[in-house]
């Protein structure tokens, strides 16, 4: 009886681990920043590389690092994930805050496209034989959470990371900062959906979305990029009312 019971506790923990890893998503992308831009709608997006990325979930932690062109790939339990980078101070003496996005969902058997912008903090001189010294600091972004609801109640919440903020009872606009070192965009994410630009508008309270200047979007598949893009996240699908203008 017991080497019965041996047997089927075995049987069960080999099925347990199998769909534990059957239950895995592949997530790829790259850490990247974007430099001064001094042409209209030009993209300039360059890769971060040897960043460390943590995801997080319930009771899940993984780090990796992004190889030496600033991509990154990993194999993930399915859950739903927050990530951060560190990119400490680098070869050219840079050093760049974390990259930040809002939780996203991690399908079994999928594979996912999860590109993080980080943005450039500070960067230092040294001359020949001297001391280091400051030579440019730039704040992070703001940060703000906005919510929508579905005509079915779904609760939609989106991150928003932005430079100036102006708003009315039926409009609010988020701008970016664009400096002599770097452009730092405005970004709206929500789960695998990431905007940026150089400024977006939000109808309220519906959350049509308007962003206009320089624009990437990247649909958890692919990243695309024009002048303008539109999309409804009060929609049940907010990707399928996506618009792209070049």
């Amino acid at each position: 009886m017991r080497r019965l019971l041996n047997i089927l506790l075995l049987t069960l923990s080999t099925l347990t681990l199998t769909h534990a890893q059957g239950a895995a998503g592949h997530v790829k992308g790259e850490v990247w920043f974007r430099p001064f831009i001094d042409r209209e709608n030009a993209f300039d997006n360059l890769t971060l590389p040897n960043c460390g990325i943590q995801f997080r979930s319930k009771g899940f932690q993984k780090m990796i690092v992004s190889d030496g062109k600033g991509y990154f790939e990993a194999d993930l339990p399915a859950g739903i994930y927050s990530v951060t980078t560190t990119c400490t101070m680098t070869p050219d003496a840079s050093e760049y805050y974390s990259a930040v996005r809002a939780d996203f969902e991690v399908k079994a058997n999928s594979s996912s496209l999860v590109n993080l912008m980080a943005l450039l903090k500070r960067t230092v001189r040294k001359p020949a034989g001297g001391i280091s010294q400051p030579e440019y600091r730039s704040p992070d972004l703001n940060k703000e959470i906005l919510e929508a609801k579905t005509s079915t109640g779904q609760s939609r919440r989106v991150l928003v990371r932005y430079t100036r903020r102006y708003a009315s009872k039926e409009l609010a606009e988020y701008q970016g900062k664009r400096d002599y070192r770097q452009d730092a965009p405005v970004s709206f994410t929500y789960d695998l959906l990431a905007i940026y630009a150089d400024s977006i508008s939000v109808e309220k309270p519906q959350m049509h979305v308007r962003a206009v200047g320089h624009v990437v979007v990247e649909d958890g598949k692919q990243r695309r990029q024009g002048a303008e893009a539109t999309v409804e996240f009060d929609a049940a699908d907010p990707i399928a009312t996506l618009k792209i203008a070049k």
